[in-house]
């Protein structure tokens, strides 16, 4: 892919070439700012400088995203939601997982079972990040309503000044989303988190943020909990 950037830059290839090519990517390519290239090209088909300068932006604001983070997400489009119980065996797509035979995966073996809930998808985007030379950050945002307590991890990195989430599991907003301090990034998932996963949000003090280190494998549920909790809780709102 970076050797026809580089050709349409150079102006080896035409611009329909390049716009064939990118409607080939759509269809696998978990991007948003891709789409949104493809739709800003489309808009100006009779001014190819034009286009030239729309895709120049583009690759020098995503040039990271487009080659490390696109390979990674690559990596693991194959792995379902679901987790390995005590016993090694798989469940997946289940309605109302209660997971109290859960254990944490490492990498390795959410590689090999092909599947996690985002506790485990989120070591395996750690340990692939840190292998193509990326330090990342790891949360655990909890909504605590005395019941069901619903919860998600998710990966942050930092590149070029930017701060990236890095998303897969919840499949709803998996991708690479760009933004320019933690703050924001913290926001946004916050509350995408109290609009699509907290059914009666009542309490804005009941929605915590941890920043939690890499866990031991092979604990379980309570314990998982346990060890996020005992990292930094995060006040968003005023970092």
């Amino acid at each position: 892919m970076d050797k026809l950037f580089e050709d349409f830059l150079k102006k080896k290839i035409t611009y329909d070439q390049l716009l064939n090519f990118l409607k080939k990517l759509l269809k696998y390519e978990c991007f948003y700012d891709i789409r949104i290239l493809f739709s800003n090209l489309l808009q100006v088909q009779g001014d190819k400088d034009l286009a030239l300068v729309i895709f120049n932006n583009y690759l020098k604001k995503n040039k990271f995203r487009s080659v490390v983070g696109q390979k990674i997400l690559k990596q693991i489009s194959y792995i379902k939601y679901g987790y390995v119980d005590t016993k090694g065996n798989k469940h997946v797509n289940e309605n109302n997982m209660t997971m109290i035979d859960y254990k944490l995966q490492s990498p390795i073996e959410v590689a090999k079972s092909r599947i996690g809930i985002c506790w485990d998808q989120v070591e395996l985007e750690r340990y692939l990040l840190l292998k193509n030379g990326i330090t990342s950050e790891s949360y655990f945002i909890c909504y605590y309503d005395g019941d069901n307590c619903p919860s998600h991890t998710f990966i942050t990195y930092q590149e070029n000044g930017k701060y990236y989430w890095f998303e897969h599991a919840w499949e709803k907003y998996g991708e690479i989303r760009e933004y320019d301090n933690l703050k924001n990034l913290l926001l946004d998932v916050q509350n995408k988190f109290i609009t699509t996963e907290v059914r009666n949000f009542a309490d804005k003090n009941n929605l915590i943020v941890y920043k939690y280190d890499k866990p031991k494998y092979g604990i379980g549920l309570s314990d998982f909990y346990k060890h996020c909790e005992n990292g930094l809780k995060i006040d968003v709102n005023n970092l």
